[in-house]
């Protein structure tokens, strides 16, 4: 009986996590009025969310890390989408990163604002770096329950706050890192 419940709470999981995903993707993609960006400090909003991560990466022995300018930083945007932007890096970071691996959230003032994720988990091949951005697509053998809209819903908030995405290996071993720079 427990490992039938057991599959049906995953089953749960996934469906809403999904369900989340696409109302994420539908609200990200451009209205004819136009978004009105306003004001975040990304600086609160980066660390908050880094915060609510923390419980997660911790069940994975991951070390979640932040590093930020102490005063407030902020860029023209739309604070729930830059948030569900943050919250799927860090879902892939601790999704697909090594046990006992190392997560890095940074935040950069000089020249523009900039927002780096970054980790030391086995990275993404580079023979799959363009095709990551595709809606549903998921690398052939990868880990975990995702549904493959977490970088293709990440790019379109990217695009829609008019910021570079920039995708690259971190450091000697591989990982990921991920910035995303918020042009004046």
């Amino acid at each position: 009986m427990k490992p039938a419940l057991q599959q049906i709470q995953n089953s749960a999981d996934r469906m809403s996590h999904l369900t989340t995903q696409l109302l994420v993707l539908a609200r990200s993609e451009p209205i004819s009025g136009g978004y009105e960006l306003l004001p975040v400090d990304i600086v609160k909003l980066a660390r908050q969310t880094s915060m609510d991560w923390v419980p997660k990466a911790l069940q994975r022995n991951m070390e979640l890390s932040f590093e930020s300018p102490e005063e407030a930083l902020y860029v023209q945007g739309d604070e729930i989408l830059l948030r569900e932007l943050l919250v799927n890096l860090l879902d892939n970071a601790i999704s697909y990163g090594y046990d006992n691996g190392n997560i890095w959230v940074k935040l950069h003032r000089y020249p523009v604002p900039c927002l780096t994720v970054e980790d030391d988990g086995p990275g993404i091949p580079d023979s799959e770096l363009d095709r990551v951005f595709e809606r549903f697509y998921r690398i052939p053998g990868s880990p975990g329950n995702g549904c493959g809209l977490g970088l293709s819903i990440v790019k379109e908030i990217a695009d829609l706050h008019k910021a570079r995405f920039e995708l690259s290996k971190s450091g000697i071993k591989g990982g990921t890192r991920i910035d995303l720079i918020f042009e004046k």
